[in-house]
């Protein structure tokens, strides 16, 4: 993931510190603005940064700003588990700042550490299933299937994975809503493909095998 952020930081050294930025003075302070702009980006901790993340875009600053931030906000969400605000927040910003009409190089940077970040959460010695879930989230604000993304769960060396993922959404199979409310942001097709993929027979025979579920 190390080589993945530095290109990260690389790529995005184009877009330069903001001068300013406007900000609803109900989210922000002139004392925290004046923080953010006047501290080295990557000296910008959790706390300084975590307000202006989950008020970026909507009552605070625009696209300028948002990608000259961006890769400490996504270099803290994919560091730092407790960080506020989740990385499904972001994914949904990548998408309201319009980072489908970004540059290639760009969307490559983003995504490369997205994908990094989710195998990461895969192959981790415990597999969290809220984890993965949060990480595949993210990837589905951002590209148009998810379903490749889904199926390496499947191969024979995810099984801790897998079972992990299945049994985050265990509820799913009595209320048929993902065990995720920010799913509902992504749209409807790649949360379809979810709902789908959560009946693959291979799934149906670890909910038989662990849990006596028949699906």
């Amino acid at each position: 993931m190390i080589e993945e952020l530095h290109n990260l930081y690389r790529v995005f050294a184009k877009y330069k510190r903001p001068e300013s930025f406007d900000y609803c003075p109900c989210c922000m302070t002139e004392d925290e603005k004046l923080l953010l702009l006047s501290r080295p980006l990557q000296q910008l901790d959790a706390a300084e940064l975590g307000s202006y993340a989950a008020d970026v875009l909507y009552t605070v600053g625009g696209e300028a700003d948002f990608k000259y931030f961006l890769p400490r906000m996504l270099e803290l969400s994919v560091t730092d588990a407790g960080w506020w605000p989740r990385p499904e927040i972001l994914g949904k910003k990548l998408v309201t700042a319009g980072w489908h009409h970004w540059p290639n190089e760009d969307r490559t940077a983003i995504l490369d550490l997205l994908e990094k970040t989710y195998l990461a959460a895969l192959t981790q010695a415990l597999p969290v299933g809220d984890e993965i879930d949060s990480r595949l989230c993210v990837l589905a604000h951002c590209v148009t299937d998810i379903s490749g993304y889904l199926d390496v769960m499947l191969q024979d060396e995810m099984g801790d994975a897998l079972f992990a993922y299945v049994d985050h959404h265990l509820t799913f199979y009595q209320k048929h809503v993902l065990n995720n409310e920010f799913w509902q942001d992504t749209g409807s097709e790649n949360r379809q493909r979810v709902c789908d993929w959560l009946y693959h027979d291979k799934i149906r025979q670890l909910l038989f095998d662990n849990y006596g579920m028949q699906i």
